[in-house]
């Protein structure tokens, strides 16, 4: 085990908390219930957006907490349920109090990093969890097929 390099820049993905998630499960049972009128009546991205995404203000809150602490907004979503950011180890680890560490693989020859404790945001930052603080897993083009043991000889 050891520190990563403070340096070392990161880009992780803050994904914020649905507003009325009681109504939005209530419409999800009614959208898929054939005996529902409102069976199969999706809602568009805009009226998803009005009704259940993050507010204009807490969006503009999470991106105001981002670049308060040193990191930089790459992307903004027009549904604000993301807000992705680019930073160095030093801002990333005070952002969301943790320590970043490397760790030798258990079963592959290589070390990842992660964090030592699950990462946090301040309170009033309506911020539901934070992607790419970890590379245990690495990402594989969906090409790659396993063999079908099945089928081995």
């Amino acid at each position: 085990m050891g520190r990563m390099q403070k340096a070392q820049r990161m880009q992780v993905a803050m994904t914020l908390q649905l507003r009325n998630e009681t109504q939005l499960d209530s419409l999800l049972q009614r959208l898929y219930d054939p005996t529902s009128p409102d069976y199969r009546h999706f809602l568009s991205v805009e009226e998803f957006t009005e009704q259940f995404a993050p507010t204009p203000s807490d969006y503009a809150t999470a991106v105001s907490y981002a670049t308060s602490h040193g990191l930089t907004v790459t992307s903004h979503h027009a549904n604000r349920l993301v807000v992705e950011v680019e930073g160095a180890v030093a801002d990333i680890e005070q952002a969301f109090h943790v320590n970043m560490q490397t760790y030798q693989h258990p079963t592959e020859n290589r070390t990842y990093f992660a964090p030592d404790v699950e990462p946090s945001v301040d309170a009033g930052i309506a911020v539901a969890g934070i992607s790419g603080l970890n590379n245990y897993i690495t990402p594989r083009p969906m090409s790659l097929r396993h063999a079908d043991f099945n089928q081995v000889q």
